[in-house]
């Protein structure tokens, strides 16, 4: 799988399997498939109502946004949205949140410089929130940045950057300023990250372990 999401409501996961997205309903361990052609994706997020999931197309060079909605008890048929995310390499984009209200994703432009993008499902369009310098070291530093978590309070958006000497940093959304927040972590084959449930410890992917 290229990514999964979890429902804000039932804690149902929804994993997208190549180019199929699946259901795993946490409560039976039933495995479904809600859409067999869907895309490869790796910025995915669902709604804090559990009724509309977003993606992106990986191999669109534009990166390409789609929607499905939950209706009548099934889910729609997915829905192309305007605009894009502002790519123009392919495979770039990845790692996202959503903010609390479900109108903002929040998502990484992937590189040796990364940049923190943010995508309306208002008017369509992205914004660059931030723009990473340095390379692989220095404050400002955001090196082949792996994924972004929300904090409770949806003012800080944590991201996962760096190889075998990872770091977790943290971007005030209302200031742009960039912090590190710890260091010491081998993201060479992960790099996800989530929010505690209370909104007090970031959890994250480190290797073969999961780390608080």
């Amino acid at each position: 799988p290229s990514e999964m999401v979890a429902s804000p409501i039932s804690g149902d996961i929804y994993v997208f399997d190549d180019f199929a997205i699946r259901h795993v309903n946490v409560a039976t361990g039933s495995v479904s498939t809600i859409r067999n052609s869907a895309h490869l994706s790796y910025a995915a997020a669902i709604t804090p109502d559990g009724k509309t999931l977003y993606w992106n197309n990986w191999n669109d060079n534009a990166g390409a946004m789609y929607r499905m909605q939950f209706e009548s008890g099934a889910w729609s048929s997915p829905t192309r949205l305007p605009g894009d995310l502002g790519s123009t390499q392919w495979r770039q984009m990845i790692g996202a949140s959503i903010s609390h209200s479900g109108d903002v994703m929040y998502y990484i432009k992937r590189d040796t410089d990364s940049e923190i993008r943010s995508f309306s499902f208002r008017n369509f369009t992205y914004e660059t929130l931030f723009t990473a310098t340095g390379g692989d070291s220095g404050p400002q530093s955001l090196n082949l940045a792996h994924d972004t978590c929300l904090s409770a309070d949806g003012n800080t958006l944590y991201i996962t950057e760096g190889m075998a000497d990872g770091r977790l940093k943290a971007l005030n959304l209302s200031t742009g300023q960039l912090s590190e927040v710890a260091s010491g972590f081998d993201f060479t084959w992960t790099g996800c990250c989530t929010i505690s449930e209370g909104g007090t410890l970031a959890k994250v992917g480190d290797k073969n372990r999961i780390r608080e």
